[in-house]
Parts: structure tokens; sequence; C-alpha cells
């Protein structure tokens, strides 16, 4: 067994444009990871100019991969826990510093776009997926090196959202968020996967709890895309309208108006504005809570979608929540002897 004490908690390894690996990079500063579920992911790190990674062979912008590591003490190895692209570079010449940007695998798919109309009568997810492995099989140079992995399907739907001329990224965070959608991921070792009807479990053995090993929690409320009444038109001129009198009564009237002109059913486009209403017809809150140093847990005990109990001070018009609630961001900062700071973001109805 390796000696745990003398390995630090985190490394970066520098992969080629072909997946092959050129270097590692075991003492970087300022370093900020973040995964949010159904989103394009970020890390950020420094080094010093004098560094021998350093270089335009190792940080090479659109090129090189960068995959974040963490030791395993049951294992005994460093595990993966997110990959991507380096996006960009900046220097500084006082500081003899490099910043160092990085962008998840779902970023190659904001530069592939779709030359066909909305197919009917399809699973969302397959169809994801299939538009991934089409446009990776176009031609030399179309391959990014993406592979499928684990497609949880759904039901089968018709796809309203208009999806010729549009990224391929745009399109499966459309088809996603919607009550059939899924969840999914590029993951660290570059697979697509979807997880249907979404990813993560209930996470029983952990708990956060405020005052304990919660270091700090913030609360936001907002209503930025409350909508209680939605215009739906579909073609040739076909309308229709769906309310929520509750929201209404509490809210005022918040409209929004949407075109499908691909959708020739008023049935449909009252099922899509169902759907919308039932989404958006309440304000939504934001719990930002930021883990003590030794909280008892680590980024391998829970992940983003899974449901953790969170534990507030009872009879607190405020903070007096105590129920599973489920994970939607994961933020990890080190500082440069590495000591860590997780932060997670759970979104849910007021």
């Amino acid at each position: 067994m390796t000696n745990a004490n003398l390995l630090m908690p985190y490394r970066l390894d520098i992969f080629d444009k072909d997946g092959n690996k050129i270097a590692e990079v075991p003492h970087f500063r300022n370093l900020k990871m973040s995964r949010k579920l159904n989103k394009i992911n970020t890390l950020d790190f420094a080094l010093h100019l004098e560094d021998e990674q350093a270089t335009k062979e190792f940080l090479s912008v659109e090129k090189n991969q960068i995959k974040l590591l963490k030791y395993n003490e049951i294992s005994d190895l460093y595990i993966p826990i997110w990959g991507g692209i380096i996006k960009d570079v900046t220097l500084k010449f006082v500081a003899q510093t490099v910043v160092v940007h990085c962008e998840d695998y779902l970023t190659f798919l904001e530069d592939r776009y779709v030359e066909y109309e909305n197919p009917s009568g399809v699973n969302k997810a397959t169809f994801c997926a299939d538009l991934i492995f089409d446009s990776m099989t176009k031609g030399s140079f179309f391959d990014m090196g993406i592979t499928i992995g684990t497609i949880q399907t759904g039901q089968t739907s018709t796809i309203t959202d208009e999806i010729e001329g549009k990224n391929i990224y745009k399109i499966i965070e459309s088809l996603s968020n919607t009550e059939d959608g899924f969840d999914f991921e590029i993951d660290e070792n570059k697979r697509f996967n979807t997880y249907s009807p979404r990813k993560g479990i209930v996470k029983t053995d952990v708990l956060f709890e405020l005052s304990k090993n919660i270091e700090e929690a913030t609360i936001k409320v907002e209503g930025n895309n409350l909508v209680n009444r939605y215009i739906l038109i579909g073609e040739n001129g076909i309308r229709t309208e769906v309310n929520d009198l509750g929201s209404q009564s509490e809210f005022f009237v918040r409209e929004s108006l949407k075109k499908f002109r691909e959708v020739t059913s008023v049935d449909l486009l009252d099922g899509i504005g169902e759907e919308a209403v039932s989404l958006n017809r309440s304000a939504q809150q934001e719990l930002n809570i930021q883990l003590t140093r030794d909280s008892g847990y680590s980024l391998f005990d829970f992940e983003e979608g899974d449901q953790v109990r969170v534990k507030g001070l009872p009879n607190d018009e405020w903070f007096g929540f105590d129920n599973f609630i489920r994970i939607r961001d994961v933020n990890l900062s080190l500082d440069d002897q590495q000591n860590e700071k997780i932060n997670i973001i759970i979104f849910r109805e007021r």
C-alpha cells in the first residue's frame, strides 16, 4: 500500500487531443471545480510560470484535456472526478502565473448542429444519443472521441421544440427540461449518459446539519421564471392558452408566449402548456450550503442528483427545514495546500 500521508489529496492529469496522458500536475493554485446538473461544468486553476507544466505544449487551448483526480484511501488509487478540455489560458507577467479555464466535454456539442427537421414518436434520450453518434460519423475529423454510455430511456413522445439549425447541446438541454425529460452528462471518461427520470439516489447515510457540519447556509428566493399563463401558437395559427388560477391569484397573471411551428394539434399544445405551467407556477428557493472542513464527508459520498437530508434550526421561519432535498450543484475549491472547501446548491419550490 502507498503511504497516504505522502500523497496530495488531489492531482491534475493532462492528456493530448487523442487521449494520451502527457503530464501530471501535483501542485497547482486556486483550483475551483463546478459540477451542475445538465449544464456545461467548469474547472479553473493556476500555475506558476516556472512550473514545468506551464508550457504551450501542455496547455494547448481547445486541444489538450484535463482530468481532476481525488485520492481514495480505500482503493489506494487516484479516481477521476472531473474531465474536460482547456478552453483558454491567461498569462500574468507581474504575478508570473498562468490561469487555466477548462470546460467539460459537453462543450464539444455546442459546435455541432442539426440539419434536419423534428422527428415524431421517438424516445428523447435515445434520440439525443443518436444525434451525438451521427455527428461524429460524417467523415474525417468529426469524431471527438465521445462514446455512448448508459442510456436510461423514458416514454416515447413527440419533439415539439424546433431543432433544425440548433446546436446539439441546446437541443439536449431543451429536451431534458420537461416533465418527461431526463438528466444527462458527458462524464470524466467521455461517456454520454442519460438518467430517466432523474439522476441520483436517496442517501440515507448523509446528513448535513446547520451549526454542526454546515459552516454557512444561504437561502435565495426568486421568481424570475415565474409563469402562470402560457399562450401557445402552432402550425397554421392554431392557438391555445393554459392558466394556473391558484398561481394567478397569488402572484397576478404572469404570461409567456411560445410558438411551435411543427405542432399541428391543439391537444399537444395544451399538454406542452400544462407541463410548462407546472414547472414555473411558483417562486423557487435556492439553498446554498458550505460544509465544514471536518464535515465527515467527501466528494465520494454524494454527487449532483442525489437526495440528502439537510437539517436546519427547529421552529425557525427561514432555516427550519429538515427533509431530504436533491443536490443540483457541487462546487469544490482548493487552496495552495489543497485544503478543500465543498459548496452544495439545492433548488426547490418555495
